[in-house]
């Protein structure tokens, strides 16, 4: 079986070191005392205070070269080159008496422990050497149902107690995935949307962060698209207060300021950038949630433009106040929007910076990262003008918020330009590094199977990850817990973007929109992934097992005529019905044929995981999964009456 993720450097040697009943393992310094639990934890192993005698042994590199237990070799590699490599790279080494982990901070640990259990084999370890280390700082493990925004993959009915297990068997098989950060819970600030919420969520939070793993939050910092936005994907409550712009604050009357042009109604939703008093209010929320549930990561968003020309437009029609204060009509100028979103993403920052446990064990400014989005976040299709605006404007708040490392600017999947640099991810993260402030790049790539573009339980949309070389975070949006190797997929991408698989990087702009749009219609299909004996099955096989994995790889392959089977129902079928009520009987037939084999490749997926789950090797852990993928899979009539509403041309209205 391979190593998933992929490593950058891997040389398997002969022979095996024997693990035993109890292996030994060991830290060599007090720095390796986390990882090494951890492992042993996972290994079923026995932990040793003997660094010299213990069959395993994990330091960093100081410790380890004090100890006589490694080479000084090792701190010239590869993995430790750069400053990602520093923080996250590691060396390991298995021999048939010992096998020896180092690294220069304890995430690199983690990962060569993660690493290390995928050497396991019958007869032990496989003696190899790996020297690694990941290509973006943080990995997102995708939790959620609803695109980034809301309905839990792990909870499933069964009470407190076993949800709380199944999350912390989830965050360990991040760790084994090297998957740094969970996309957890959204959309909104409240701590208490729910009994004993902010209870639980810290408890998990608290786990996660013992093995270098964040839990990210979203929610809004203004707009509140959910109180205007119809659409299957707001149909849930937004959990917080969805705050109106009022004047005299907070029982004045409400006005009119900025907002997305093409819903008036936005305008008012808090979105004024001059309220103070209604800026002060939504810190207190935002704070009151940080110290309640001590998140890692805080995904904030605002207006839902996403084009610079879109909120350019929106910043035209700003209130009179607003003017007064950035009087400039221009979106990327410093008394512009630009200024003005820059004055409030600084309060923000302040505001999470000192926030602590009682303990000290949580620090705002340390243990969570800052990711504002919107009201600017691009888009792939923009032309490359568009493109050098939108950079303009991030360069501009960049430099007026001022120094924060945990800040980062959040936007939608980038491709290349026309015009040199070409590589558009890369040129924004190099501009944000030449005003200095320690600013990153997060990527949201929503071209995959998130039910918003795409509703394939396993998209190849990951394999495009080489575009989003520079950012710090790149989130790959999958149905999370409903298909479960997607989550391996986006870790082997994740981690090492040019692994087997990778797309190549096209040679025009155009040419790299067809492959986003193969990536979205399910065209793109690369052998390293699909064919036989590829990612998908390696993926199926580490998460159930050879037997049933196989049967699992089946299932969610399809047919592999862009007839894949439907986990997930919402988007697929509200979306189709519209389509009905536009077009003729020809393409109703045409329609029907499509869903058709759509509901066979569904029920033959079904039976496929039903029969996995039936395989005897399985352990409770496992056959749970696959009950629940097998339920996700009988979504019942639906989609047979929408394929008889679609059988012999029939043509209607959507309800």
């Amino acid at each position: 079986m391979r190593v998933i993720p992929s490593p950058k450097l891997l040389t398997s040697r002969r022979g095996h070191l024997p693990l035993g009943e109890r292996v030994s393992i060991a830290a060599a310094g007090r720095a390796a005392t986390r990882p090494a639990a951890w492992l042993a934890g996972q290994l079923e192993g026995t932990l040793t205070d003997d660094p010299a005698g213990a069959a395993i042994v994990l330091g960093l590199l100081p410790d380890l070269l004090s100890a006589g237990l490694a080479p000084e070799s090792w701190a010239e590699r590869d993995a430790f080159a750069s400053a990602l490599g520093r923080e996250q790279g590691y060396v390991l080494s298995v021999t048939p008496e010992r096998a020896v982990l180092g690294a220069l901070e304890p995430a690199g640990l983690f990962h060569a422990a993660a690493c290390l259990l995928q050497l396991a084999e019958p007869e032990g370890l496989r003696c190899a050497e790996v020297e690694d280390r990941p290509d973006f700082r943080f990995r997102v493990a995708n939790w959620l149902l609803n695109v980034e925004i809301n309905r839990w993959a792990y909870e499933r009915g069964d009470g407190r107690d076993a949800t709380l297990a199944r999350l912390r068997c989830k965050i360990d098989l991040a760790e084994r995935l090297r998957l740094n950060v969970i996309w957890f819970d959204g959309f909104g600030w409240d701590p208490h949307r729910t009994p004993d919420y902010a209870e639980i969520v810290r408890e998990i939070a608290r786990y996660a962060r013992e093995r270098g793993i964040r839990l990210a939050h979203a929610g809004y910092g203004g707009g509140y698209g959910f109180a205007y936005q119809r659409s299957a994907l707001y149909s849930a409550p937004y959990m917080g207060r969805a705050y109106e712009n009022r004047r005299p604050w907070p029982d004045g009357a409400t006005y009119d300021c900025i907002g997305e042009p093409s819903y008036p109604e936005s305008r008012h939703h808090g979105t004024c950038l001059s309220n103070a008093e209604m800026q002060d209010a939504k810190l207190a929320e935002l704070t009151e949630f940080a110290r309640a549930c001590e998140p890692g990561m805080l995904y904030i968003h605002d207006i839902d433009s996403g084009r610079l020309a879109v909120a350019q437009e929106g910043w035209l029609q700003r209130c009179d106040n607003c003017r007064r204060a950035w009087p400039n009509d221009d979106a990327t100028a410093p008394d512009g929007m630009a200024g003005a979103y820059a004055a409030w993403f600084r309060r923000m920052t302040d505001a999470i910076a000192p926030v602590r446990s009682d303990d000290d064990d949580y620090q705002g400014e340390r243990d969570c990262e800052l990711v504002f989005v919107g009201p600017v976040y691009t888009a792939a299709t923009e032309s490359d003008e568009d493109w050098d605006a939108s950079c303009r404007y991030f360069e501009t708040v960049s430099r007026l918020l001022g120094p924060a490392p945990n800040v980062q600017f959040g936007i939608r999947e980038q491709l290349v330009s026309d015009r040199e640099p070409r590589m558009r991810v890369a040129e924004l993260a190099a501009r944000l590094d030449a005003v200095g402030n320690g600013h990153g790049v997060f990527v949201a790539a929503f071209c995959g199977g998130d039910g918003y573009y795409s509703d394939q339980p396993l998209s190849p949309a990951p394999a495009l990850n080489r575009y989003a070389m520079g950012a710090r975070t790149i989130y790959s949006v999958n149905f999370g817990g409903a298909a479960e190797p997607a989550q391996v997929l986006a870790a082997e991408f994740a981690w090492n973007a040019e692994a087997p698989g990778a797309v190549e990087i096209a040679g025009s702009r155009e040419e790299a929109l067809a492959q986003l749009e193969a990536s979205r219609s399910g065209a793109l299909r690369p052998p390293e992934i699909y064919a036989p004996g590829g990612l998908l099955d390696e993926a199926c096989e580490a998460l159930y097992g050879p037997h049933a994995g196989r049967l699992v790889a089946r299932a969610l392959r399809g047919d592999g005529r862009l007839h894949w089977p439907i986990v997930a129902i919402w988007p697929s079928f509200s979306r189709e019905v519209g389509k009905l009520a536009e077009v003729g009987s020809s393409a109703c037939s045409a329609r029907a044929r499509y869903w058709e084999a759509r509901v066979n490749a569904t029920e033959a997926a079904a039976n496929l995981v039903l029969e996995a789950e039936r395989a005897q090797s399985l352990t409770d852990a496992q056959r749970e999964d696959l009950k629940w993928l097998a339920s996700r899979l009988h979504l019942g009539p639906p989609w047979h009456g929408l394929r008889d509403l679609t059988r012999d041309g029939v043509h209607t209205s959507p309800v």
